[in-house]
């Protein structure tokens, strides 16, 4: 782990980000961005963030950073592809945003889909907690929502939870079978939910799944409403602003001439 360096007492104080070695476990493009952020964060101009990162970075890489060419030293920008080159096993940063946007391929199983980021996470050396991560977001939404709400702690949790996912859901889509696959998937309806053949079940299960992918979409609407609303309200000095009438200081449910008109409408 990345060890924190003691800190100076004047403004210029890059001591108090956390240092990076090619031999500790810290993931380079975390640490990276980290650093600009805080840099940034802190409004050190380009010259104070090379002073910082010659504290900072340790071992072959103080090395490697004190090689470099000016060309790779020209700004943030210039700096982070070349570190990511050299310690993200040659990937590039396009790799590393097209990893973390995997999604399952239509016609492809969690099995395939599971392997394929398995393979791709170890060429770029990403964490567990990324490829857990990135496993999640790639599933289809139905599979996506079961696996979450069974909280997966790791990959293989979360790989078994979807494989079950997928299994039922080719249970209930198959309607003109009155037998059950139960070899595909006795082993883990075993360890998920206990021991069930009834077709029932897998419908029951289907519609659960089906229930909470809707629940996430009125989940989603609702933020987004509150979303339009907060902003609504920061464009006009963090007072409410009524759609109804268009004055500020109420909303459109305790609009004055919105009753006055539902009034009239009723009496009419």
């Amino acid at each position: 782990m990345a060890e924190m360096l003691p800190s100076n007492d004047d403004g210029y104080n890059p001591f108090n980000f956390e240092s990076f070695s090619d031999d500790d476990t810290a993931d380079p493009m975390q640490w990276v961005e980290s650093f600009l952020a805080r840099a940034r964060f802190k409004q050190f101009n380009w010259d104070k963030s090379k002073d910082a990162l010659s504290c900072l970075l340790m071992g072959s890489a103080k090395y490697w950073y004190e090689n470099l060419g000016e060309n790779e030293l020209k700004g943030e920008t210039e700096f982070k592809d070349a570190f990511l080159g050299k310690f993200t096993n040659g990937a590039t940063i396009a790799d590393r945003h097209l990893f973390s946007n995997l999604k399952q391929d239509p016609n492809e199983s969690v099995t395939r889909f599971h392997s394929r980021v398995i393979t791709k996470g170890m060429r770029l050396k990403v964490t567990e907690s990324e490829l857990l991560s990135v496993f999640l977001r790639g599933l289809p939404k139905k599979i996506q929502m079961f696996t979450y709400a069974r909280d997966p702690q790791s990959l293989h949790e979360a790989y078994k939870t979807a494989t079950l996912c997928e299994s039922i859901q080719k249970c209930a889509a198959n309607e003109n079978s009155d037998q059950i696959p139960q070899n595909e998937i006795s082993s883990l309806w075993q360890e998920s939910s206990g021991n069930c053949s009834h077709k029932s079940e897998f419908k029951r299960l289907e519609s659960h799944i089906e229930s909470l992918a809707n629940t996430l979409e009125l989940l989603t609407v609702s933020v987004q409403t509150i979303q339009a609303k907060l902003f609504s309200m920061s464009m006009n000095g963090g007072q409410a602003h009524c759609t109804y009438c268009k004055h500020s200081n109420h909303t459109e449910n305790s609009c004055r001439y919105r009753k006055r008109d539902m009034r009239a409408n009723i009496d009419n």
